[in-house]
């Protein structure tokens, strides 16, 4: 994962010396935004979105729409976590709590990259999305399946289903979607503020990491 921090970083520091080039004022919590879902993507999916170059991505604009809802909400994580579930119920009632155009860009996403996975079985990634394609259950007799809500009480621990699988990816990404920017944003706000702390940080950083940050 280290090499695409890094590469991800890259261009987000090109970004922001374009900004300094054009003199204008950067929208900093937007390019932390973007730079958070360029890693994130790159290392869940092993995919390029190219969210850090494309302001209007669709990925980034409805990633937003979910920053709308409260994800430690009981019932968003219950959606997100049991996709299946969620959707038979939807069905029999007409009723979501999740933003129904985000929800279906997310999935089919998701699915397509699943499909293009199984696709291409024998090509192994690097990347969590991975791990979880490898433990995916192949006989579903233990979940819910076909949007019908069938349940076996024995046995229901053999493995992930596709289910399963798309829910846990939706969480990987929405997750962090507001978390580890506000973090970032705070830092850069108190770096910029205090700038003898931030001449301290770098002139660290450089003679730890040199030219390459490394982590370890």
């Amino acid at each position: 994962m280290i090499p695409i921090f890094n590469e991800c970083s890259r261009i987000c520091t090109k970004i922001l010396d374009e900004f300094e080039v054009n003199r204008k004022p950067v929208p900093i919590r937007d390019v932390i935004i973007r730079l958070t879902l360029d890693m994130t993507s790159k290392c869940a999916f092993g995919y390029d979105f190219n969210v850090q170059h494309n302001p209007s991505s669709p990925f980034i604009q409805f990633a937003k729409q979910f920053s709308e809802f409260d994800l430690r909400a009981p019932e968003v994580t219950f959606v997100i976590l049991f996709p299946n579930i969620a959707a038979a119920f939807q069905k029999i009632t007409g009723m979501s709590v999740l933003n129904n155009a985000a929800n279906k860009f997310f999935l089919n996403t998701l699915e397509n990259l699943f499909e293009d996975r199984r696709k291409g079985s024998d090509v192994k990634y690097n990347d969590f999305f991975q791990i979880l394609l490898d433990s995916l259950v192949e006989d579903d007799e233990g979940r819910v399946k076909d949007q019908e809500i069938e349940f076996k009480l024995q046995n229901t621990s053999k493995g992930l289903t596709k289910g399963d699988i798309l829910g846990q990816a939706f969480m990987f990404v929405l997750a962090g979607f507001e978390t580890t920017p506000a973090a970032l944003h705070l830092a850069v706000y108190m770096l910029a503020v205090h700038k003898d702390i931030q001449q301290r940080c770098r002139e660290e950083v450089l003679r730890v990491c040199k030219h390459e940050v490394w982590y370890s």
